[in-house]
């Protein structure tokens, strides 16, 4: 016996009324259309889907929606001269939905024993860059001051491997490496695509 109550909208499944009396065939039935619906998502791809994309790039790689966390080692570099670092702290962590990367990044120098010169860049990112050109990538939530007196307001992306430090919202105004101090700190966290 079939419910006299309105088959639901999707599956078409009985909806019992009060004084129904259902028997197994139509318990069997309902299952066999869930079933038949769970079989038909069992093999998604992403031909099923609307691909997400941002500036032409789709999230999805190979119909696979790649989610990975995980930590990497940053690290500072003179343009000029790459200079010789220790760190009291020296962290970064990731997050990767698709070709998307958030990153979080912490530095504290401890002692500079070779001076950086030229531009102050960040690099070992966790996976390259696929969009370069000066875009923002990185939002500073803190930093102390430089020896020039002034703070990074900013990183931009710069090329394939590093983001470059800035003083400003203009990617001219490099943040150089001789102005860096022991005991100077960088908390920041932002987002990149990747290839």
């Amino acid at each position: 016996m079939s419910s006299a109550g309105t088959p639901t909208l999707h599956l078409g499944l009985n909806q019992w009324l009060p004084n129904d009396k259902p028997e197994r065939v139509d318990f069997n039935s309902d299952n066999k259309k869930i079933d038949a619906f769970f079989n038909s998502k069992a093999n998604l791809t992403s031909a099923n889907f609307t691909v997400l994309k941002r500036g032409g790039y789709g999230v999805w790689d190979a119909g696979n929606l790649p989610v990975e966390t995980g930590t990497f080692t940053p690290y500072l570099y003179g343009e000029t001269a790459s200079g010789t670092i220790t760190y009291t702290h020296q962290l970064g962590w990731y997050y990767r939905i698709g070709k998307y990367i958030g990153i979080w990044i912490r530095f504290r120098v401890a002692s500079i024993i070779t001076a950086p010169s030229g531009g102050l860049s960040i690099r070992g990112l966790p996976f390259v860059v696929s969009a370069t050109g000066y875009a923002n990538v990185l939002n500073l939530s803190h930093t102390t001051v430089l020896s020039d007196r002034s703070y990074v307001t900013q990183g931009m992306i710069y090329d394939a491997s590093r983001i470059i430090l800035s003083k400003g919202s203009r990617w001219d105004n490099l943040v150089l490496g001789n102005n860096l101090t022991s005991n100077w700190e960088l908390n920041g966290s932002g987002f990149y695509l990747t290839t």
